[in-house]
């Protein structure tokens, strides 16, 4: 399976400057595992909102993306059941990063704010373009995200790789390895 990550995964090992991208993923047994970018059919309000400041970038940003961190990912919301995973992109990936949050969710709170002041269809508007500003408008290298613990969307792929991280603890040595069996 890491020659499938070395052959698939080639620009998020040449952009990542040997900096991980975390994940916390269902606690399963596996090492290494091939994960499907499916569809989440969650929809309440903030999910919707929150896809409607990227519909022009990609559809349903929320439900068919990956939610991860960089190396200084914070682990007080860590899951139970869960485990944390390097995340390995396959080529053709996109991403968005927000220096502001480490978790998309903390928008929520201030929507909360904003709709107490504010009728509903302005708060709509604003929040919107909130979202859409302070993800849209980085103009960061992967790499730099990577060093931050706030959150990194990867979008525009069907799957990833990922790797439970106390099964291989020295990332530089598995990049290492991995560039190793690049082809």
């Amino acid at each position: 399976m890491k020659q499938k990550v070395a052959n698939e995964c080639g620009e998020f090992i040449d952009n990542c400057g040997g900096y991980p991208l975390i994940k916390q993923l269902n606690s399963d047994g596996n090492f290494i595992k091939k994960v499907k970018v499916r569809k989440k059919n969650k929809k309440d309000t903030f999910i919707k909102r929150f896809d409607n400041a990227f519909n022009d970038i990609h559809n349903n940003l929320h439900g068919r993306s990956i939610f991860c961190n960089g190396d200084n990912m914070d682990l007080s919301n860590q899951k139970d059941k869960h485990d944390k995973f390097y995340v390995f992109p396959i080529d053709g990936f996109k991403f968005l990063f927000n220096s502001e949050v480490s978790y998309h969710r903390d928008f929520q709170e201030i929507y909360n704010k904003m709709s107490r002041f504010m009728d509903k269809k302005k708060c709509e508007k604003v929040f919107v373009d909130l979202i859409e500003y302070s993800y849209k408008e980085t103009d960061i290298s992967l790499r730099d995200a990577l060093l931050t613990e706030k959150e990194i969307i990867i979008f525009d792929v069907s799957y990833y790789y990922a790797i439970r991280m106390n099964k291989f603890p020295d990332y530089p040595l598995l990049i290492q390895q991995i560039k190793e069996l690049q082809t």
